[in-house]
C-alpha cells in the first residue's frame, strides 16, 4: 500500500487550525515551548548591598540537578566570598585558603577573594581565588565534605593578573579551565580527579599575548567546549574530545598532583 504524505506546509497550516479549534472548544491549546517559573530571590549571608561605583551583593554561578548552587557574594570589604546554598535555602560560605581579604578604600577596586564557578552533581565545587597584594589566580577544588584543595596548573604564572582559573567540573571531578603563563598568553587544561594535568592548545590559536585557549565546560564523557583567540585576536569556538576514552583527552601530560597546593 503506497504511503501518504502531507506536504510540509499544509501539515503546519493543518496543525494550526486544529489547535485553534481546540482553544475554542476546551481553552487548553497552549504553546508547547511556553513554560512558567516560580522565582525565589535570596542574599547570602554577608553581602552587601550598598550602591556603589562597584558591583556588591549575590551572584549565582551554577546548580546541579539536585538544586545545590554555589556562586560568591561581594562584602562591605569589596572582597570576593563564596557560598553554597542548599535546597532549602542553607547558605554555607567559605574562602580558599590564602585567599585575599584586604579591603578596597575606595571602588573601583582590584577585587580580592573566592570566586566559585561550578558545581557538579556531587556537591564539588571549582573555581579560583585571588590572592592579598600579587592579584595572582590559583584555582581551587571544594570537596563536598568541605575540604579544599588548591592549586596551579603546570607553566601558570603567579605574577599579577596572571595564573589558574578553574571553570567547571563533571559528575568524575574532572575539571577544565585556563592559565595565563608569563608572556600573558592563555592555555587551557584539564585535570583529571587524581590531580595529573594535561596542557589544551586548540590548533590555530594565538601564541602573543592575550591569545590562546580557554575552556568554558566539560561534561561526563569528558568533552571540553571553549573558544580561542587565533593571531589576529578572533574569537573561535571549539571542542574537545578525548581520544580512545582517555580521561586526559588531547594535550600535553604532566605528571599526577604535578602543582597541588594542598
Amino acid at each position: 500500500m503506497r504511503k501518504s504524505t502531507l506536504p510540509g506546509r499544509f501539515s503546519k497550516l493543518l496543525a494550526v487550525a486544529l489547535c485553534g479549534l481546540l482553544l475554542v472548544l476546551v481553552g487548553v491549546c497552549t504553546s508547547a515551548s511556553a513554560q512558567s517559573f516560580t522565582f525565589t530571590t535570596f542574599e547570602a549571608p554577608g553581602a552587601s548591598t550598598t550602591p556603589s561605583d562597584s558591583a556588591q551583593g549575590t551572584f549565582a554561578a551554577s546548580i546541579n540537578n539536585s538544586g545545590v548552587m554555589t556562586g560568591l557574594y561581594v562584602d562591605a570589604r569589596f572582597g570576593y566570598r563564596g557560598y553554597l546554598r542548599a535546597p532549602d535555602g542553607t547558605f554555607t560560605t567559605f574562602d580558599a585558603p590564602g585567599a585575599g581579604n584586604t579591603r578596597c578604600s575606595a571602588p573601583p577596586c582590584d577585587f580580592q577573594g573566592t570566586i566559585p564557578f561550578s558545581i557538579n552533581a556531587s556537591g564539588a565545587i571549582a573555581g579560583s581565588y585571588i590572592i592579598d597584594g600579587s592579584y595572582a589566580q590559583h584555582g581551587f577544588l571544594r570537596a563536598p565534605d568541605g575540604t579544599l584543595t588548591t592549586f596551579d596548573a603546570p607553566g601558570a604564572s603567579t605574577a599579577p593578573y596572571q595564573g589558574t582559573g578553574a571553570v567547571s567540573i563533571n559528575t568524575s571531578g574532572a575539571i577544565a579551565g585556563y592559565y595565563i603563563d608569563g608572556s600573558n598568553v592563555q592555555h587551557g587544561f584539564l585535570r583529571a580527579p587524581d590531580g595529573t594535568f594535561t596542557t589544551l592548545d586548540a590548533p590555530g590559536a594565538g601564541t602573543a599575548e592575550q591569545q590562546g585557549t580557554e575552556p568554558k565546560s566539560i561534561n561526563q564523557s569528558g568533552e571540553i567546549a571553549g573558544n580561542y583567540w587565533d593571531s589576529s585576536g578572533v574569537s573561535h569556538g571549539f571542542v574537545a574530545i578525548p581520544l580512545h576514552n582517555s580521561p586526559h583527552g588531547h594535550g600535553r601530560h604532566h605528571g599526577r598532583h604535578d602543582h597541588d597546593r594542598d
